[in-house]
């Protein structure tokens, strides 16, 4: 299996478990909404583009920051209302 192969592999490995649209990958990786549409049909993305790639896809956690802010914002409410309770 090709260098390129695996990399493609990857990509499509990553858009199946994140359900992460290829357009998006495209935009969020490098600016290019036909990134992976070019890449199915035989793109060669130099190695650092492909560094970054997989530096991206290892550190996505699909809605992670906004999740974190939401429960952050849950919890002191919640720790709000105790407050008012108990005073």
């Amino acid at each position: 299996m090709s260098i390129l192969q695996s990399f493609l592999d990857r990509v499509e490995a990553f858009l199946r478990r994140t359900r992460m649209a290829p357009t998006r990958f495209g935009i969020e990786l490098c600016g290019d909404p036909s990134f992976v549409a070019e890449l199915r049909r035989g793109r060669r993305p130099n190695v650092d583009l492909i560094d970054r790639a997989d530096e991206f896809m290892r550190s996505y956690r699909r809605g992670g920051a906004k999740k974190k802010k939401r429960k952050k914002a849950a919890r002191e409410a919640a720790d709000a209302a105790m407050d008012v309770s108990v005073a």
